[in-house]
């Protein structure tokens, strides 16, 4: 029995399928016939491990005790990681993204939340929308539907496929400079030069003995886009992102936003 599902949402072009689960939005590889998969994959009776394929708003990493201000007002979010007391990757984690359009190639989700806690006197709504075009394209989008500006961030959990292959011949490459330095709390309180470390992956890496739970930053750009790569002896894949698109400040050396509402919405760089 599938306690969390509810409903997913395939899509395929060409070669490339990919699977998206209205609980929690997450992408995942539920498409047995496609001869590219992309995404991680997991039984369908469990829970994703390590919050694999998940979107992450809006917030992503981790508050400690819950805690943040915003506009002069302290709040109180609920605390969904007890280990190490902290609110962990967002609201809309579990909330069910229910589908506005669906094609075979393509679809769009959407999830709103109103929460106790949150900086917020109104619904916002989220969209993501998948298509398996040329990979998998991830298109997100929000909107505060409130009466005052709120803070906002999104992220993702990109896990792709390694078709088996065992995780000390991966070979990774990331083009970033620098490293969150996090504290018992995993919460980042620094920042690191990655050079002649083992946290250097700007040339392709071998993993080995290497694993990673760690968010890295000064990322390089070309032309508006970066890609980090992941490579086994069977194929490769990229995840690229858009120099254009903010990355929320504590996760990957973004920056964090102020979301107002209404026509023609605006984002106000805020400090930190």
């Amino acid at each position: 029995m599938t306690l969390y599902r509810a409903a997913v949402h395939d899509q395929a072009a060409g070669d490339f399928a990919a699977t998206v689960v209205e609980v929690g939005g997450w992408v995942a590889d539920r498409s047995p016939t496609a001869v590219r998969t992309l995404a991680a994959t997991y039984p369908e009776t469990e829970l994703p491990p390590k919050c694999c394929g998940g979107v992450l708003v809006p917030w992503p990493n981790r508050l400690r005790g819950g805690r943040y201000s915003f506009g002069g007002v302290s709040y109180q979010l609920p605390i969904t990681e007890p280990a190490r007391g902290n609110a962990i990757h967002g609201l809309a984690r579990w909330a069910r993204w229910v589908p506005v359009s669906h094609a075979p190639e393509s679809v769009t989700s959407r999830t709103t939340w109103c929460r106790t806690g949150v900086a917020v006197r109104g619904p916002r709504r989220s969209d993501i929308c998948t298509a398996p075009e040329f990979g998998l394209v991830v298109t997100a989008r929000a909107s505060n539907h409130g009466v005052g500006p709120v803070p906002f961030g999104a992220g993702f959990h990109p896990y792709v496929s390694l078709h088996g292959q065992p995780l000390k011949d991966v070979t990774l490459m990331v083009p970033a400079s620098r490293r969150l330095l996090l504290d018992e709390a995993f919460v980042p309180v620094g920042v690191q030069d990655v050079t002649n470390t083992p946290y250097d992956l700007r040339p392709a890496r071998s993993l080995k003995t290497l694993r990673l739970d760690d968010a890295l930053t000064g990322l390089e750009v070309r032309d508006g886009r970066g890609a980090a790569e992941v490579r086994t002896q069977v194929g490769r894949a990229r995840v690229w992102f858009d120099r254009d698109v903010p990355v929320p400040a504590g996760v990957h050396g973004g920056r964090l936003r102020a979301w107002c509402p209404g026509p023609g919405d605006r984002a106000d760089d805020l400090p930190g």
